[in-house]
């Protein structure tokens, strides 16, 4: 259940999204060039600068999720391995009997 709703949400959101993405296309086609630093780019339609930067976004956030969810994965597999040799050495210590 919890499944179907999730893909429910993302239907929505993505509908949304894309809905957004076309109006601010039809509503944004003037040309603009960006200056920063005495620098000056061509220019194209906003829309286009929008997606630009958009997907430049999308691209910096899927490139860091993998190097930090790569990162985690090692870690959790050294902390695995960590966890395996203590319990190897726990089960063959020796057991004392208690003092009186």
């Amino acid at each position: 259940m919890i499944k179907f709703l999730g893909r429910i949400v993302f239907i929505v959101l993505f509908l949304i999204v894309t809905v957004a993405g076309v109006v601010i296309g039809i509503d944004n086609h003037q040309p603009v060039s960006i200056a920063f630093l005495k620098l000056k780019t061509p220019e194209l339609p906003l829309f286009l600068w929008l997606f630009m930067a958009l997907g430049i976004g999308l691209f910096i956030g899927v490139v860091l999720a993998s190097y930090y969810g790569l990162r985690a994965g090692h870690q959790i597999r050294k902390q695995k391995k960590e966890i395996s040799v203590l319990r190897t050495q726990l089960t063959d210590m020796p057991i004392s009997e208690p003092k009186e």
